[in-house]
């Protein structure tokens, strides 16, 4: 081996133990803990491989009962987004007590979410369905999802109580 070999073997391990030095001496990308960046900490969520959808049922308002109809609105928001690159999120169906209330295909910016997953592919990922459906008894409702992704694949996402007055 001649002397310029060694020293570009010596400089190559010296490298891999200080990547292998740093590696061991952070916490694993799947920790939902701050990332330090000496001028700023930015808390960052990250995509488990098992991961298919992620999101949710921000706010859910069911109306009083119109007087003559006996129907009700709904109206809620939230952010969903697929996890699957060659599936992006197709519609969102609402289901009130496990019945389809109402769906969307049109989805908004949410930087927010963008910025919590450190993905700009998340950005437009807002949802937002205001519809009327049927009779509902006056109590508590449950209010859940159905994501539709592209490839046709449909993934539950659990959801919030409401109230219908």
């Amino acid at each position: 081996m001649t002397d310029e070999a060694a020293q570009r073997t010596v400089a190559t391990l010296a490298g891999l133990a200080v990547l292998l030095i740093v590696c061991l001496s952070t916490k694993p990308p799947w920790h939902d803990e701050p990332v330090s960046n000496a001028a700023k900490v930015i808390s960052v969520l990250h995509v488990q491989p098992t991961d298919r959808v992620l999101g949710g049922l921000d706010e859910a308002a069911i109306s009083n009962a119109d007087p003559v109809t006996g129907q009700r609105s709904l109206a809620a928001h939230g952010w969903v987004v697929s996890c699957v690159l060659t599936a992006p999120v197709k519609k969102v169906v609402v289901l009130v007590d496990g019945e389809p209330a109402g769906d969307t295909d049109q989805f908004f910016p949410r930087p927010d979410v963008a910025q919590a997953y450190g993905r700009s592919d998340f950005n437009n990922s807002g949802w937002q369905v205001d519809t009327f459906f049927g009779q509902l008894p006056s109590g508590a409702h449950v209010i859940t999802l159905t994501v539709l992704l592209a490839n046709g694949e449909s993934v539950d996402l659990p959801g919030k109580k409401a109230w219908a007055p």
